[in-house]
């Protein structure tokens, strides 16, 4: 019998096991941002980013606005006033030659630190259609007077239903040339927070010179170099068969999982427990993103069997199960 049971949303736990992106921004854009965030903490509030890449193709952010006079904000939306968004983005063009890197937006107190299944839709479906290389989605959140500013960024060669990739801040000391100028000729008006300082916490940080390798727990199969190349293979057949596959590690306790989603909209994790691959990989299915259903497979797992073929047959196994199953037996349930 599957046992389903009310849990929070798998996004709420997951950091990109893909932890070599990186982004520049000056210390100033990062305390703007942390200041319009103090001045909104039950209310979403948001900006865009302006700025350049690098010849290596990492984005600058020179500038962080906020909302223009006519962005709608509520609880859990933010809009941002379009007019307002053209007028900046054409005088930082005309006078500077700046793009548009990305945007950024609160989750104030609700406790979501990455971009929600709407925030990955909208951003996925308008690099598609604008062809954009890529773009930055920061995601701010507040606690207790403090703020939190997460980077992810996006890729057009990804499909519509990619997840951002996290990416550490590269923080430049020096403020941001762009907001003097701004400030001094008022090109347009920009919005001015009233929170006195900036009050960040939690920020993952790199330098331009760091290429530090992934770390996993002792023992763990993917310290082998060899189990990586079967990881590798494993992913490959999966998007092969599924509509959507990504893979993350724990921040905690550092092993690794993968995330599944189906046309219908339906979620499946396996995650490679420290005992992988003497134990079989834990899989949970999780339905509207809300319900999960853990499920006791009957499947005779062989520890010395290959690992790429044994894993991939019980994952199209198991999922096949869940799907045959499970999920009519939850729409019955819910009704």
């Amino acid at each position: 019998m599957v046992h389903f049971k009310l849990v929070l949303r798998f996004k709420q736990y997951k950091i990109m096991l893909k932890t070599r992106q990186k982004s520049l921004i000056h210390q100033t854009e990062l305390d703007y941002i942390s200041r319009c965030i103090q001045d909104c903490p039950n209310l979403e509030i948001g900006g865009d980013l302006f700025g350049f890449y690098t010849t290596t193709g990492i984005p600058v952010v020179q500038l962080a606005t906020g909302p223009g006079p006519k962005a709608k904000q509520n609880a859990h939306s933010f809009y941002q006033d379009e007019d307002y968004l053209i007028q900046v983005g054409n005088e930082l063009r005309d006078r500077f030659g700046m793009q548009h890197l990305g945007e950024w937006h609160s989750h104030h107190q609700l406790g979501l630190d990455c971009p929600s299944d709407k925030d990955d839709a909208v951003i996925n479906n308008a690099i598609h259609h604008y062809n954009l290389p890529s773009f930055l989605l920061v995601i701010g959140t507040y606690n207790e007077g403090r703020t939190g500013v997460n980077c992810f960024r996006y890729f057009y060669e990804s499909s519509r239903n990619a997840y951002g990739e996290h990416s550490k801040w590269v923080v430049l000391t020096e403020p941001s040339p762009i907001r003097s100028l701004v400030a001094n000729q008022k090109w347009f008006s920009l919005h001015e927070p009233t929170a006195p300082n900036a009050a960040l916490y939690g920020l993952l940080t790199t330098t331009l010179a760091d290429d530090s390798a992934i770390v996993y727990p002792t023992e763990y199969w993917l310290n082998d170099d060899e189990n990586k190349n079967t990881l590798h293979d494993i992913l490959e057949h999966l998007k092969s068969r599924y509509s959507s596959v990504n893979i993350f590690q724990c921040k905690s306790s550092g092993i690794v999982f993968i995330d599944i989603k189906n046309t219908n909209d339906t979620f499946y994790r396996i995650e490679f427990k420290g005992g992988f691959p003497a134990i079989a990989p834990f899989i949970v299915l999780a339905l509207n993103a809300d319900c999960e259903g853990y499920l006791p497979s009957d499947y005779d797992w062989n520890p010395k069997a290959s690992i790429f073929r044994q894993t991939v047959d019980y994952i199209d196994n198991v999922i096949l199960e869940l799907q045959n199953r499970f999920i009519d037996e939850f729409e019955q349930k819910t009704i």
